[in-house]
């Protein structure tokens, strides 16, 4: 009865610092990154809806800087006291950018011995244009 969950924790996830900004209003921490998906926690702003979709612009702070873009939805959303936890799902992500990505969480993976988590990541979630 535990596949689906499974399933859906199947790709590594990675405990990063860093913030996103959600539609120029919503902002958050990062509390982990995958292949195929990150989860956020929301400092301030009300929280997205499940489905939303937005356009992700990430940004790991290191040399060479890299950035990754690829159309993101909110899997889930789940509040926890004051704050709101959210989960975001890759979609459509390109066979490159998902093979940077990919790179970048196992060069960030390279045990360090500290289990720090990984630093200065930015992500940057618009609302795509109303274009049709």
């Amino acid at each position: 009865a535990m596949t689906h969950e499974t399933e859906k924790r199947s790709e590594p996830r990675f405990p990063v610092g860093g913030e996103a900004v959600l539609a120029e209003e919503l902002h958050a921490n990062f509390r982990d990154l995958s292949a195929s998906g990150a989860r956020l926690s929301l400092i301030r702003g009300g929280a997205p809806q499940t489905g939303d979709e937005f356009l992700a612009h990430v940004e790991f702070d290191c040399e060479p800087p890299l950035v990754v873009d690829a159309m993101a939805q909110i899997a889930w959303t789940e509040r926890i006291g004051s704050q709101c936890d959210v989960g975001i799902h890759f979609v459509g992500m390109d066979g490159p950018t998902e093979s940077d990505l990919r790179r970048i969480l196992d060069i960030m993976d390279r045990p360090d011995g500290h289990g720090e988590p990984i630093p200065g990541i930015h992500m940057d979630l618009r609302r795509p244009a109303a274009s049709n």
